[in-house]
């Protein structure tokens, strides 16, 4: 399966989606202030993904490690743009998470009468 084919998500992943989403209060302004209510529920949907696909596979255990061994591997000038790069790379999930979120209250707010 190339990385660009479309995947079925079994109808398990859309009830975890679904009980997720309830959880969402929507009285909060930001994906950060939301996130309390709806982190557990959260968490399982992701790891629920994480297993339907190789596309989907990350290691959040392991990651740390890797991580700390390329840093100790890179020499000082490397090592920072390997920081910098891996900031942005952070920064940029920050705003995908955001813009989700967002779009959650949109979807809510447009489904109100």
């Amino acid at each position: 399966m190339a990385a660009d084919d479309p995947i079925r998500l079994p109808d398990t992943i859309r009830r975890q989606a679904d009980d997720c989403l309830r959880q969402v209060t929507g009285t909060e302004q930001s994906f950060d202030e939301a996130t309390a209510a709806f982190e557990p529920a959260l968490r399982a949907l992701i790891e629920a993904i994480r297993e339907v696909s190789p596309r989907y596979a990350f290691d959040r255990r392991g990651r740390p490690d890797a991580v700390a061994a390329v840093r100790h591997a890179l020499p000082a000038m490397e090592r920072e743009i390997f920081e910098a790069v891996l900031e942005d790379h952070e920064c940029e999930l920050a705003a995908v998470r955001e813009a989700l979120y967002q779009l959650v209250l949109a979807a809510r707010r447009s489904a109100s009468p």
